[in-house]
């Protein structure tokens, strides 16, 4: 639990937020509490301008599926603001440690604790499972261990916020919600995922608390979701007898996996009589019990001289979650695509950025940024996990998208040879037909092969030439503003100021998706007052065709200004 933050709200619809719980790349949850005292998790889901009424009306449906799913090892879902702004979404409050942060505190669980949670987990999955939907989302931190056995939260969340995740600015995931280390193969090739998905899911959650460690390893979303699509699990260091069975869980074909009530057959027996809590998480569960039960701190009153207060805006362009700290302090995790607004007071600061993997920030693999903020303005940074492993987050200036260069081919050269040696027959003709040369019967042969080759060689090295000197077509964005380079036909370039752009749209998909911009003109200078229109195709600046950067820079330069209009 933490402390409410100034940014945050305070209240949502009759839930009265009290602390932080955690958050994600669809929301934030909060400890919440009704009028009758009863605590809840609430989760605000995260506004985006492109969500509209097919959106709210998804959300409503499944939020009323989600309202069926019960039984002693799911929260179930109590309440919804569907219509609200921001949507919201309560479920009810399990007090206990997640099983990522019990595991992280103080190591994997022994192995009788390790049958339990097994069994118990099925057991919510089953529960799930027989009102016909599946969780989608099973996960460490989505496992509560409470006081009476583990309890699974957050049950059909991510289907629910689907239509959300896909409106999300792409990321290395394509809009499919989850988390990479604990996905199903079909559902990291963008497939639906169903009851055997969460079975697969159960399956690395066990490995993650018998190991400290998911069975696919840790990295980069697109290398981990490749180990989890193509390569064997890592079942090393957990138990034997449960190993065979995760083994089985762990099938790339959902045919060839067990269901969740044979998992559940497999695991009642050793759990019967098995100690619940673990002995090292026991203190946890005690202490989160009984910080429920405390109101919270009083916020202090204003003083007469109040701190001037500033925003600071980070985002992440790269592809892996990472961790922004603030004047040493921890202050957000940013997701793929996220981007965050926190308040800080007007002055000087340190910002660092650090992969979520990695064990502590370092002035080598991230660097000091500082910043001055002053008294209402807004400082944005965006950063990105750049060099070898993706572990070293840099701060972005400016995105740069190069296409392919022209390249120095032999029909380059040829083409501008023949246009060489035909004008170098011309210039030999003329010469001949006016009596410039002399015994034009004895060396106008050898004239005319002279001015032919000397114009072959001018025209190939002219070829070569332009061929190296040619830039790639590229699009660069940065604070100024945004610049388009056009070498093939018309060799110039555009540059757009921020002030004056009227609208950055992409339109399509894949590597036929345009970038269509609108300026206005200059008023009071000629040949720059008018409006215009500039349209370039993303295969032609983009080698990688990466839409998805593509989107968090064209979101984070441009602003309010940038519409996605891909399907």
């Amino acid at each position: 639990m933490e402390p409410l933050r100034p940014e945050d709200p305070r209240e949502a619809g009759p839930y009265r937020l009290e602390r932080r719980l955690g958050g994600g790349g669809t929301g934030r949850v909060y400890l919440g509490r009704s009028r009758d005292g009863r605590p809840a998790a609430v989760r605000i889901v995260r506004a985006e301008p492109t969500w509209d009424a097919s959106f709210r009306s998804g959300f409503a449906r499944e939020v009323e599926a989600l309202r069926k799913v019960g039984g002693p090892r799911v929260a179930p879902v109590v309440d919804a603001g569907v219509d609200a702004d921001p949507p919201w979404l309560a479920t009810a409050y399990v007090p206990g440690p997640s099983l990522r942060d019990a595991v992280g505190l103080h190591g994997p669980l022994p192995a009788p604790a390790l049958a339990v949670l097994g069994a118990g987990l099925a057991e919510g999955l089953a529960a799930v499972r027989a009102c016909g939907l599946a969780h989608r989302d099973v996960k460490p931190s989505n496992v509560v261990l409470a006081e009476d056995g583990p309890r699974l939260v957050d049950a059909g969340v991510a289907r629910a916020l689907d239509a959300a995740a896909r409106t999300l600015p792409g990321g290395p995931l394509g809009g499919r919600a989850g988390t990479p280390a604990f996905m199903s193969p079909e559902q990291a090739r963008g497939e639906p995922a169903g009851p055997p998905g969460d079975v697969f899911a159960l399956a690395s959650v066990l490995v993650f608390a018998a190991t400290g460690r998911g069975p696919f390893g840790t990295g980069p979303a697109h290398a981990v979701l490749h180990r989890v699509r193509h390569e064997r699990p890592d079942l090393s260091g957990v138990p034997s007898p449960l190993a065979e069975l995760l083994a089985a869980c762990l099938a790339k074909r959902p045919d060839d996996r067990p269901t969740a009530d044979t998992v559940l057959d497999a695991l009642a027996v050793p759990a019967t009589g098995a100690p619940w809590p673990p002995p090292n998480v026991t203190a946890l569960v005690d202490e989160l019990r009984a910080a429920t039960l405390e109101p919270p701190a009083a916020e202090p009153d204003a003083p007469d001289d109040p701190v001037e207060r500033a925003s600071l805006t980070v985002a992440n362009f790269g592809r892996s979650d990472l961790q922004i700290i603030v004047d040493g302090a921890a202050r957000c995790a940013l997701p793929p695509g996220g981007r965050e607004t926190l308040a800080v007071a007007a002055g000087g600061h340190s910002v660092q950025a650090r992969a979520a993997e990695q064990a502590r920030p370092s002035r080598r693999r991230s660097p000091l940024n500082r910043v001055e903020a002053r008294p209402g303005e807004d400082v944005r940074l965006a950063f990105a996990v750049r060099g070898s492993g993706g572990t070293k987050p840099v701060l972005t200036r400016m995105a740069l998208f190069t296409g392919p260069r022209v390249p120095v081919a032999a029909r380059v050269a040829a083409r501008w040879g023949v246009k060489g040696a035909l004008l170098g027959g011309l210039v030999c003709g003329l010469l001949l037909s006016a009596g410039a040369l002399d015994g034009a019967g004895r060396s106008a042969g050898r004239t005319l092969a002279t001015f032919l080759a000397a114009g072959l060689a001018v025209g190939a090295a002219a070829g070569f030439l332009l061929a190296l000197l040619l830039r790639p077509r590229s699009l660069r964005l940065d604070s100024r503003g945004l610049t388009v380079f056009f070498p093939r036909g018309r060799l110039w370039r555009k540059r757009i100021r921020w002030r004056r752009l009227a609208e950055a749209a992409l339109v399509g998909a894949g590597p036929d998706a345009r970038i269509v911009v609108r300026y206005r003109g200059t008023p009071g200078r000629p040949g720059r007052g008018r409006d215009g229109v500039v349209v370039c195709q993303v295969r032609d600046v983009s080698d990688g065709h990466d839409l998805a950067e593509l989107r968090r820079a064209l979101a984070w330069f441009a602003g309010d200004l940038y519409t996605d209009r891909t399907p």
